[in-house]
């Protein structure tokens, strides 16, 4: 089932959804997470303050706008909101393979203006 959030970032907040994938129960397990994040293009990545495990899935690279993924073998978490370094369009595209996690809504071009570098809480509602 999957597992209502919401996203507290640098003073805005997302809500959405973690997947009922094991990547999604994972996170929704270690509930709530601080994030510690930098932007690359229109994604921000970091690691979490605790780790979640090593989940597996099928990874991709193409996302959607709002999309929520984690690397395990880094173990970070990303959230994509336009086009990234990658992109070939105006899609985002991750530097590899993630496993995708939910998904948010939001203002992205609120989230465009935000540092480069950003600290966030995801919660459960």
């Amino acid at each position: 089932m999957p597992t209502p959030v919401r996203l507290l970032i640098e003073g805005l907040e997302l809500s959405g959804e973690l997947n009922d994938s094991e990547a999604g129960r994972a996170l929704a397990g270690r509930l709530p997470l601080a994030w510690s994040a930098d932007r690359w293009g229109r994604e921000y990545y970091g690691p979490l303050d605790q780790p979640v495990g090593n989940p597996q899935g099928q990874g991709k690279q193409d996302m959607a706008l709002g999309e929520l993924a984690f690397h395990s073998e880094s173990g970070l978490l990303c959230l994509f909101f336009g086009p990234t370094p990658m992109s070939q369009n105006e899609m985002p595209r991750a530097a590899f393979p993630v496993l995708p996690v939910g998904m948010l809504d939001g203002d992205w071009e609120a989230l465009a203006v935000l540092p480069s570098a950003v600290n966030a809480r995801l919660e459960a509602l």
